[in-house]
């Protein structure tokens, strides 16, 4: 998850996540963490078929890539899960995508 704690911010904190992902095999506990949330922060929670995205020319988007885009895309007016959908279908040339797709933004 990512964590944007101002509105505007263009670096966010990058939440720990131990264990396996859920679903994937039967896990009887998971650990928790816990953070301070401020006022107007924003939370992205997403699987990892949002950034894995295997590009038209063969390359691979980088992590780093995903972040720095996602941290634009706050300082838009559109949405900013819109303007990564679209831009994940333009680099892959796709419209249906090869992995799981799912994000959810989260405002305090």
């Amino acid at each position: 998850a990512l964590l944007y704690q101002t509105p505007g911010s263009t670096q966010p904190e990058q939440l720990e996540s131990t264990g396996p992902m859920m679903g994937m095999i039967s896990w009887p506990m998971f650990d928790t963490l816990e953070t301070v949330v401020q006022p107007g922060a924003r939370l992205y929670v997403y699987s990892d078929g949002v950034h894995e995205i295997h590009k038209s020319d063969g390359g691979e988007w980088r992590f780093d890539e995903f972040v720095e885009f996602l941290s634009q895309a706050q300082q838009q007016d559109v949405p900013p899960g819109e303007l990564l959908l679209k831009h994940v279908r333009e680099l892959s040339g796709k419209q249906i995508l090869d992995d799981d797709y799912s994000i959810v933004e989260a405002r305090f």
